[in-house]
Formats: C-alpha cells, structure tokens, sequence
C-alpha cells in the first residue's frame, strides 16, 4: 500500500526460508474475551473502536519458528487498583501479577514460549498481566476487592510494554500501543518501552517481526497512525 492508501498484490516465491511466525491476543474485563491475531495485526480491534472503554488487562504471546537461543523475550507494566507493590493472580491462569513492572526485578525479562506461560486454545502462550483487574467485589488480590463504582470505570491494566530478541543479528520486533484518548503512540522496537503513562492502560496494541534492513520502514509505516483513532 503506498501513502495514498492505493493497494495492490504480488505473488513472491520465497526458497530456503526460516519459518517464523507470532500470535499474540489482549484480554479485556468489559467483553470477557481474548482474541488471537498473528503478526502486526491490531489485537480486537473491533472491540475497541465500538467502545474505547476496553482496557487490556492481559496479554498473551506466543511464537513458531524460533529456538530458544533466539527467542523473544517480554516485559510489561501493570496498573492495578492495589498500587505500589500489590500483587493479586488471574483468575483464569492464577499465575500472579504485579503492580508495576512484570516481572519485578526491571534486568528480568520473560522468555516467550518457555516462562510465565499458560495453556489457551491448545497452544502455549506467555502471560503478561492477568485477568481480573478491573472485576468488581470478587478478586483473588490478597487486598479487598474493587468497589463496583470504580470497577465500571475500567481504569487499570497494562500501561507499558517492552519486546526484544535474547540473540538476534537478522531480526528486529516492533510493537506500537493505543491509549484512550490519546491515540497510538510512538512505534518502539528491540527493547524500548511504549508507554504514555503509568496510569494510562492501553486498549489495543500490535507486535511484528521484520528483518533489521526493513525495520524503518514499518515503523515509519505505523507512525502515520501515531496520535489517531485508526484502528482499521
């Protein structure tokens, strides 16, 4: 597609290729749903764009293709109702999460397919966040529950996000999040955080791998989105 949005399609034969590929899916309390897209896909977007109210409250990851020597590696921040050093578990994985960054110790990072992981749809995924962090009066928080009042506002989940490859000289990972009112923020890649604020969950996001001679160009690609409400 080129900036005048004009489209077209070509056939490319493609030999002696590695074959990797990403899925990754955003959870959020107001559908009570979680919907898988592969890479660069923007997570429910349909969800969001009929009710910006949706806050991702977990994130599941997973990978095809890439040994562990290689593979990708994840962190986030969460904003919770408990603040500053809470720690509540999903109720759906029970897997614990924190408030703040996940996991705590900020030099960790999780290895996708192989830490914090869960079963979902068959496959194996990497969990950051948990679900459960804006259900009212029932929460398995070691705090008292959300007061209904607040818990309809939709106010918390993961606000920053981080990917990168443990050992990688060929590829690069790109990821770009949207935030209520704000837009989507400026694309980050190999490591860099994509927050707006701590305080400010976002409600959709969307990850890819692209060879690091391509990587400007998706980037320049999705910032053309930074600061709108496109969520096509």
């Amino acid at each position: 597609m080129d900036f005048a949005e004009n489209s077209s399609e070509v056939m490319v034969n493609i030999q002696n290729a590695t074959y990797v590929s990403l899925y990754y899916g955003a959870y959020d309390e107001y559908t009570n749903k979680t919907t898988i897209v592969s890479g660069g896909k923007i997570s429910d977007s349909s969800t969001i764009s009929s009710n910006t109210i949706c806050k991702t409250e977990a994130i599941y990851i997973r990978t095809v293709g890439l040994p562990l020597a290689n593979c990708l590696q994840a962190r986030a921040y969460l904003h919770t109702y408990w603040g500053e050093g809470a720690r509540s578990f999903c109720l759906y994985s029970e897997l614990p999460y924190y408030h703040g960054y996940n996991p705590t110790n900020t030099s960790n990072w999780w290895n996708v397919n192989y830490e914090n992981g869960l079963n979902y749809l068959k496959n194996f995924y990497t969990q950051l966040g948990g679900i459960g962090v804006n259900r009212p009066n029932k929460t398995s928080s070691i705090y008292k529950p959300i007061p209904p009042d607040i818990a309809k506002q939709y106010l918390y989940g993961i606000s920053g996000i981080q990917f990168k490859f443990k050992n990688s000289s060929d590829l690069s990972v790109v990821y770009q999040s949207y935030v209520k009112d704000v837009g989507w923020l400026p694309v980050s890649s190999d490591g860099e955080e994509n927050l707006y604020q701590h305080d400010k969950p976002i409600s959709a996001l969307r990850v890819n791998f692209v060879p690091k001679t391509e990587k400007q160009y998706l980037i320049d690609f999705w910032n053309r989105d930074m600061g709108t409400n496109h969520l096509d």
